[in-house]
């Protein structure tokens, strides 16, 4: 009898339930921390991305260690890829159509691309730590205690979302240049990878019909996107956007959306911006509009986009200190609605499965229709100015 493959798929008997054994772990932080000490017998691992996180878990470790323990990290953060949590919640969700072998074997794609789209966030994290003289003032990750995120069903007023545009700024500024944008890493191309297994046009085109069926409200509109979407649907055009307008391709996140930006619980200042495992050669327009689309309101969004790309222009080129500014200001908002349209048919995902799933989690029905009327509002706006842009394209 044949046994069964063991995949990223699959609950494994490591740490979280992962492929990972904490002894890995402890070897790999005794390597870094120069130290022979031993995790306790009572060290302890706690989840704190549950139904964010798709293809990794993210760990708090307590290690406890047996020696040296007022030098060493009393605690500290592990990633570890695997699709466990993917697959849970494609399981919980109307499939629409999709049988779950279907599903199944869109993971199983997908988890080939996992280790590429892992070793290109550690290869960023370690240029920006190398080269980064002012890593805190970047907002990139370290240890983080006091920190909280919004979701997709969350609002942010447009004083915090500018806040995360000028930290991405930064960031876009301190890496462009030859010898960062000419790593290895690029030339993988994680992000296209992504979009071709996993969000091809027919499954987004089913996770816009998910979205009329969770929202009747928006049954017309989501059959008026699916309409066009193969004429929006095109990764050549959406890769190479930036150049239609004449711009250089930068550094893009790739999954700008609100929960990969942290705040302080305290005072609700932004912490930090994580997630950086499909970063890419792209333009500033898609994370931009990813992230305005995914945490503010529409109408606010609508209010305020054009303050916001003044702000993150001009963030940019403080950042640049002095160097020559790679794009005008009126590229940037070509650019920002250039790419509008694809962004706003692969956001569907966002509105569909995972606005779905978090609604399952809550038990509270006062609480799921707040939900449901906060993700209606920006999904309406959303598919509202996809179509307008759209039109008024093939218009010109």
């Amino acid at each position: 009898m044949t046994e069964k493959k063991i995949t990223l798929l699959d609950e494994g008997m490591g740490v979280l339930k992962t492929h990972i054994p904490k002894e890995l772990i402890e070897a790999i932080m005794q390597k870094e921390l120069n130290t022979q000490a031993k995790f306790g017998d009572d060290w302890t691992a706690k989840s704190i991305a549950d139904g964010v996180g798709f293809v990794s878990v993210v760990g708090l470790l307590e290690p406890k260690w047996t020696e040296d323990a007022e030098v060493l990290p009393e605690k500290f953060i592990v990633k570890m890829p695997t699709c466990i949590n993917a697959k849970k919640m494609s399981e919980g969700i109307d499939k629409e159509g999709t049988t779950q072998e279907e599903i199944d074997e869109m993971w199983s794609k997908w988890q080939s691309s996992i280790r590429t789209m892992h070793n290109a966030e550690v290869e960023f994290y370690e240029y920006l730590t190398e080269k980064a003289t002012n890593y805190d003032e970047l907002r990139l990750p370290k240890y983080l205690d006091d920190f909280k995120i919004t979701h997709l069903y969350d609002v942010l007023p447009v004083e915090r979302a500018e806040q995360a545009l000028q930290a991405w700024a930064r960031i876009q500024a301190f890496t462009y240049n030859d010898e960062f944008l000419g790593k290895e890493l690029f030339k993988k191309n994680s992000h296209r990878q992504l979009y071709e297994k996993m969000m091809d046009l027919k499954k987004l085109q089913k996770m816009t019909t998910m979205v009329g069926k969770l929202y009747p409200e928006l049954t017309d509109l989501c059959e008026k996107v699916n309409e066009i979407s193969e004429e929006i649907y095109d990764l050549d055009a959406y890769e190479g956007e930036s150049k239609k307008t004449g711009m250089k391709p930068m550094l893009a996140h790739g999954d700008l959306w609100s929960t990969n930006v942290l705040w302080r619980k305290s005072d609700n200042s932004l912490r930090s911006l994580i997630d950086f495992q499909i970063i890419h050669h792209g333009s500033p327009g898609e994370d931009i509009a990813r992230f305005l689309i995914t945490s503010m309101s529409g109408a606010d969004r609508r209010k305020y986009e054009n303050y916001l790309l003044e702000k993150y222009h001009g963030y940019f080129e403080e950042a640049l200190d002095g160097k020559e500014m790679p794009f005008t200001l009126e590229q940037l908002k070509a650019n920002y609605r250039g790419i509008f349209p694809m962004n706003g048919l692969i956001n569907s995902a966002m509105f569909g499965p995972v606005c779905q799933y978090a609604v399952l989690q809550i038990q509270d029905e006062t609480a799921k229709e707040k939900i449901k009327s906060v993700c209606v509002e920006k999904c309406r706006a959303m598919f509202e100015d996809l179509l307008r842009i759209h039109g008024e394209r093939e218009s010109d």
